[in-house]
């Protein structure tokens, strides 16, 4: 998947801090996912990302359905 912004888009500082947060927590996430390691390992490690950078609380879902 990718994001474009438009030549004459404006987009503020923090909403670019924002996806970029995101694209390094997806990221951190596909790195972590291989065979055998549980689900909750890969939604852990993406979480833990986005808590240091103070936006868990934002992080609603959880990455996979099983351990």
């Amino acid at each position: 998947m990718q994001t474009v912004a438009l030549t004459d888009s404006d987009i503020p500082e923090e909403h670019c801090r924002i996806w970029n947060y995101v694209h390094s927590s997806q990221t951190i996430a596909s790195a972590t996912a291989h065979k055998g390691v549980l689900t909750r390992r890969v939604d852990e490690a993406a979480r833990l990302f986005l808590k240091i950078a103070g936006y868990d609380s934002y992080f609603t879902h959880r990455l996979g359905h099983g351990e």
